[in-house]
């Protein structure tokens, strides 16, 4: 009951092992790759039909970077197709990277139509990093040219500038922008920036966030536009490479065929509207420099990421700037009102005590000299007293009489001595 019996097999491990169960003709090396490559795809046995129709739903842009990646070369192919004859022979299936090869290889126009399916799938991106630098370079522009708290500043700048340097110059270049928090008084120590924003901070109550106001700028500022143009030139070389793909559309599906047709037509007049957009947003940042006071010879020397950046930059140190200022103003403010709430009760408590103090001391006086001299001070007095100040007068001028009194009789009366006659008759 308790004997452990050995399993019988029918087939012994020699055999298992000497008899293949596919057949594989690639590199191992070569076969993984392939096998890691098609992880994330769908079954080989539905991938055909995916390619032919270029489903961009099924396979991502990354789904397609591997099948350009995995495209069988002449040898490859040879040697599969050889290997194939002998597994219809053998009754015995070609490996899952061997089936992938012979299926990629059975698709007309392979990599034409991977390189056009890739394309299909970037347009729309680059169309996005195309057009949305040039709508921030022209959203920027405007919010520059209508911030009033901008041209406050310029002229606030300006004016101090004509005032350190006794000049009366229309205009400064824009470089001098990024200097103001250079500069500093030898006094406080505050840059020459933060006696702007206090100044622009006084004339202007609502004044507005630069870097609110300045947002799209930032944008611009990490914009290569020399770049821009010829990724954009590289769309449109790519669009006509792609339109010498149209002479497979008699190996494409009637589905394909009009899709491909559809996107071309329409990629070709989306990229001449965006160079077209992009001459006119170049010829209006040309109007925005003349207006900065730049002169036409030095605009090569002022790129949009430049300009931008130093305009970001400046709305950045502005607004720290203005915290700075409104802080200390709130802490100026609550230090005046810390003294002078002291002054105030000090001289109410006086108002209050003051004279209750003086009576106090003065009752004392004068309950000591009234016991001196052996008269007490009549309830009537006290009461008077305590009712009006001349009661109080009263009672002080009685005290100093009663005191009075009591030291001029005690003067007058002296000691009395004994007669040294009488006293020697007694005895």
């Amino acid at each position: 009951m308790f004997t452990i019996h050995a399993k019988v097999k029918s087939d012994s491990v020699s055999d298992r092992f000497s008899r293949p169960k596919e057949i594989l003709v690639l590199d191992p090396k070569r076969s993984n790759q392939i096998n890691i490559g098609i992880r994330g795809l769908p079954p080989v046995s539905s991938l055909k039909d995916l390619i032919e129709r270029m489903d961009d739903t099924s396979i991502s842009r990354a789904g397609v970077e591997k099948l350009q990646s995995l495209v069988p070369g002449e040898e490859e192919l040879t040697q599969i197709k050889e290997a194939a004859k002998d597994a219809e022979e053998e009754n015995l299936p070609l490996g899952t990277a061997e089936q992938f090869l012979l299926m990629m290889s059975s698709i007309p126009g392979l990599e034409c139509r991977l390189k056009l399916w890739a394309f299909k799938v970037d347009f729309k991106a680059m169309e996005r990093d195309i057009c949305e630098p040039l709508v921030a370079l022209r959203e920027g522009m405007k919010a520059v040219k209508t911030s009033e708290t901008f041209a406050g500043l310029m002229a606030v700048v300006l004016a101090m500038g004509n005032t350190l340097n006794r000049s009366n110059v229309g205009g400064f270049q824009l470089d001098y922008l990024s200097k103001l928090s250079w500069v500093k008084d030898t006094s406080s120590k505050h840059s020459l920036l933060h006696h702007v924003t206090q100044v622009l901070m006084s004339q202007q109550t609502d004044m507005a966030d630069l870097s609110k106001e300045f947002s799209s700028l930032n944008t611009v500022a990490r914009t290569d536009y020399e770049l821009l143009s010829s990724n954009l030139t590289g769309m449109e070389e790519e669009c006509k490479t792609s339109l010498g793909y149209l002479r497979l559309s008699h190996v494409l599906l009637p589905d394909t065929r009009e899709l491909v047709s559809t996107f071309l037509t329409n990629a070709a007049e989306r990229i001449l509207s965006m160079q077209r957009v992009s001459a006119l947003v170049a010829e209006e940042y040309d109007r925005f420099l003349t207006w900065l006071g730049l002169p036409a010879h030095l605009h090569r020397d002022y790129p949009a990421a430049r300009v931008s950046g130093l305009l970001v930059e400046t709305a950045r140190e502005v607004g720290k700037a203005s915290e700075k200022v409104a802080r200390d103003k709130a802490r100026e403010a609550k230090k005046t009102k810390a003294m002078s709430l002291p002054r105030r009760t000090t001289r109410k408590v006086k108002d209050e005590f003051g004279t209750a103090a003086a009576s106090t001391k003065d009752t004392k006086i004068g309950a000591s000299s009234a016991s001196s001299s052996g008269r007490s001070i009549s309830t009537k007095t006290l009461a008077k007293k305590d009712s009006s100040e001349d009661g109080l007068e009263a009672y002080l001028e009685e005290a100093a009489g009663m005191a009075m009194s009591h030291r001029a009789t005690r003067r007058r009366s002296g000691p009395k001595l004994r007669n040294p006659a009488s006293t020697n008759g007694t005895m």
